[in-house]
């Protein structure tokens, strides 16, 4: 299968956008002589968040919507009808889709360990630092590839994509849907719903490692320290710990549902419960 137009545009730009923050950031640092201590990632981070105190206030939004009937059952026909035609292109692009998840997370993991290697050469932070941000990066990265993998050989209802895709090819969105047997549409949906996590949980953690990188440069003085400041203000909300906590549960949500776990256990309780009922 030819990779789609946009497929095409999206792997240049997960190869480009990263490759010209890491090789200007290399640029700067290699160059510079080596420091004379290693701090923490965490002081680094604390001196970043002191220079970059800048915050947006959006507006409320509290009473500018009004709800009609009519208009609520018309977005959740066309929502319903989206749904549908999103699951039928996701099982004729899952191939291309599994690429771009595993191109994604190994572009993320190598700038990841080549950016913490100079910072370590460089003596700019502490061996702590780099053992626990590549630790993080092996994890999310190992996570990215198992669900790149069971995207197209899940270890349950592994040919439920393949077996849809093939109605969808004939019949087309809608007529897939209304002649695929009970359970084949929600297997494939479930799917759907764990290559987006997974892709969640990519753009929180490259959030997390730019925000990272930027706040070293930040402490170290790098240039241009205006690129470095907007960088780390973009990314800085990746920081918290709680954001890092959501961000493994989101990697061990998509696993269940692309490995067909989440669908099996969702069939259990539902015939756990109609029986409760039959019994009652």
């Amino acid at each position: 299968m030819t990779p789609p137009t946009w497929f095409s545009v999206v792997s240049a730009l997960v190869l480009v956008v990263p490759g010209v923050i890491v090789g200007s950031a290399f640029a700067d640092m290699v160059g510079r002589p080596v420091a004379g201590h290693r701090r923490s990632l965490r002081n680094a981070m604390t001196i970043a968040q002191n220079a970059t105190p800048w915050r947006i206030r959006l507006p409320a939004l509290r009473g500018r919507f009004t709800s009609d009937p009519d208009t609520e059952k018309l977005a959740v026909v066309l929502l319903a009808v989206g749904v549908v035609i999103a699951v039928a292109r996701y099982s004729q692009h899952v191939a291309e889709i599994a690429f771009a998840l595993v191109l994604f997370s190994a572009v993320i993991f190598a700038g990841t360990m080549l950016a913490f290697s100079v910072f370590w050469a460089k003596k700019c932070v502490d061996g702590r630092s780099v053992v626990w941000r590549l630790l993080l990066s092996s994890v999310l990265w190992t996570t990215g590839l198992f669900n790149a993998y069971w995207l197209e050989n899940a270890p349950l209802y592994g040919d439920a994509v393949g077996r849809f895709r093939t109605r969808v090819e004939e019949r087309g969105a809608i007529g897939a849907f209304l002649h695929a047997p009970p359970g084949e549409f929600q297997q494939v949906a479930n799917q759907m719903v764990g290559a987006f996590l997974c892709l969640l949980m990519l753009v929180i953690f490259i959030a997390l490692c730019l925000a990272s990188i930027s706040s070293v440069y930040i402490a170290s003085g790098g240039r241009p320290r205006w690129f470095w400041l907007f960088l780390f203000w973009a990314n800085g909300w990746a920081v918290r710990l709680w954001v890092w906590i959501f961000a493994v549960i989101i990697g061990t949500t998509a696993l269940a549902f692309t490995s067909g776990v989440a669908f099996q256990g969702g069939e259990a309780v539902s015939r756990w419960t109609a029986s409760l009922f039959a019994d009652g």
